[in-house]
């Protein structure tokens, strides 16, 4: 149905394309919820400065919020090789492109699928519940606006890291007010899950959310000797990082949006920042699991 255009896409998909993306597609607010009726095509133009650009090596993410109304900027944008569901399998689809957009003033978000700058494939609106499915192999599947299944493929696992980490971030961008942990799987990895109880090694890194992006990082292990030791149930960590590190494989990684409310009370345990009005997060590895090891006080 769809054809692939992976030559004509590789220069769409350079900085230079990932820009006209962002100029080429307008988020038209009366039309939001109304399949890809919320594309309109307006002549390529340079974007702002302060407005997300294509990325290098496929990846960006925008440090400032669009200023103009009604208007999209890529979040992120890569190549995926597409696969559409249907008569109960994938059928590829071709090479396509994948893309985050967003508005951070109307709060509407979405993920393109398209062929070339004229050829959107299909829109799926971002919100609070979407759910980005993470499979190994770099594949992640989710439903679009039509309720079809697609999978997508990421040609490496840097570039699928940071799509899903994206969706994830739109969706708390999408409410005014989050009042609940928001998991999102990057990597997902084989084996038992880890549960109460069981001892991890983990390594981790910490950031205060600021206007609509990852802003200060305030901890990592990235920056230290040794990663860090705990045993889940055991409260050494803010309990909305420790709830959501269940379910995690060895080798697993994750992003975990915390509010401020599910921070309370954890003064002086890891993960615990001054700034008590901030939603965290926080994008965690689980590097060992073992039911014996000991861990440090």
């Amino acid at each position: 149905m769809f054809g692939a255009g992976d030559e004509d896409d590789t220069d769409f998909l350079s900085p230079s394309g990932g820009a006209r993306l962002a100029s080429l597609f307008v988020l038209d607010q009366a039309a939001a919820g109304h399949g890809n009726e919320f594309f309109q095509y307006t002549a390529p133009k340079q974007p702002k400065k302060g407005q997300g650009t294509a990325p290098t090596g496929n990846q960006v993410t925008p440090k400032t919020a669009p200023t103009t109304t009604g208007t999209s900027t890529v979040l992120v944008a890569t190549a995926v090789h597409a696969y559409r569901y249907t008569n109960g399998q994938y059928v590829k689809q071709g090479k396509f492109g994948a893309a985050v957009l967003g508005n951070h003033t109307s709060r509407e978000y979405r993920i393109l699928l398209y062929i070339s700058q004229q050829q959107p494939v299909t829109v799926a609106r971002i919100h609070l519940n979407f759910e980005l499915m993470v499979r190994p192999n770099n594949y992640s599947t989710f439903y679009d606006d039509q309720k079809q299944n697609w999978s997508i493929m990421f040609e490496s696992e840097k570039a699928a890291v940071e799509f899903n980490k994206q969706v994830c971030i739109a969706k708390c961008n999408s409410t005014s007010s989050l009042d609940s942990v928001l998991s999102q799987d990057l990597i997902v990895a084989e084996g038992p899950a880890v549960e109460i109880g069981d001892s991890l090694e983990v390594a981790y890194t910490s950031w205060l959310f600021q206007n609509h992006v990852l802003g200060q990082v305030f901890d990592s292990t990235a920056n230290k000797d040794k990663l860090l030791r705990l045993k889940l149930g055991s409260g050494k960590v803010i309990k909305g990082w420790e709830d959501g590190m269940v379910g995690m494989k060895k080798g697993g990684k994750r992003l975990l949006i915390i509010p401020p409310a599910c921070a309370v009370g954890s003064e002086g345990v890891i993960g615990w920042t001054q700034s008590t009005d901030s939603i965290l997060v926080f994008e965690v590895e689980i590097r060992r699991v073992s039911e014996i090891m000991l861990c440090c006080a």
